[in-house]
């Protein structure tokens, strides 16, 4: 299977293995994904400007399409005010997300 990675930043700092929820919102002209902490505390947004996506990951716009409205991603890597984060979960079945969260834990 081929790991996705994102840029998340504007938000707050996120640690290590957090584990955050994407919502992608309705605009008319850009792709914007928010993100949650499990609290559902906003953790900040998957980076679009090319001056904010890490390289080697994806914005906003590339995954777009190629998620569902709500997905999970799991914190890898964090500096500064930006975190790089590998989508763990691509659903939006909450049991089953739950399920690919913990076998990625044991992974």
């Amino acid at each position: 299977m081929i790991q996705t990675y994102i840029t998340v930043c504007g938000g707050r700092r996120l640690v290590v293995g957090d584990i955050i929820c994407c919502k992608k919102e309705r605009t008319a002209e850009q792709h914007i994904i928010k993100c949650t902490d499990i609290n559902n505390d906003f953790a900040g947004y998957v980076a679009n400007l090319p001056t904010d996506v890490v390289d080697g990951t994806n914005s906003a716009n590339k995954i777009y399409l190629l998620t569902p409205k709500t997905f999970y991603a799991r914190v890898y890597f964090a500096f500064g005010d930006k975190a790089v984060c590998r989508v763990i979960a691509k659903t939006e079945n909450i049991s089953e997300a739950i399920r690919q969260i913990k076998e990625d834990c044991t992974a």
